[in-house]
């Protein structure tokens, strides 16, 4: 979503920005990926009403930035390992098993390199 559409979409659901206030929302939303527009968007309908038909202001924004940046982020969490599980299925099955076996080793090395750490605060604390 561009920034014009997304103060499209805001005046259309609560009325237009007057001259000069539409021009320092303009140059915040110019500040955010356009794929994170959407999401705020999403947080300021949920969060802003309508009623008094007066579009919100960059304070509005910024109180639903933190919720509509965990969405985002969260998104592209999901995007990214949906992409991996894509990718595994196209590997042959024994280049399956190394991955997974890659990912073991991983894990197991996460795992000792956390009980060495606590192994060494112990000895501190002895």
């Amino acid at each position: 979503m561009t920034v014009k559409e997304f103060v499209k979409e805001i005046e259309a659901y609560y009325g237009p920005y007057p001259k000069g206030q539409q021009g320092a929302i303009v140059n915040y939303l110019g500040t955010k990926r356009e794929e994170f527009l959407a999401f705020l968007l999403d947080y300021t309908y949920k969060t802003f009403s309508a009623r008094f038909k007066v579009p919100p202001d960059i304070a509005v924004f910024e109180e639903a930035k933190p919720k509509a940046l965990g969405d985002f982020r969260q998104r592209q969490r999901d995007m990214e390992w949906q992409e991996l599980q894509d990718m595994k299925r196209k590997l042959l099955p024994e280049q399956v098993a190394q991955v997974e076996e890659l990912e073991n080793q991983a894990d197991a090395a996460a795992r000792s390199l956390g009980a060495a750490k606590n192994v060494r605060q112990f000895k501190r604390e002895a």
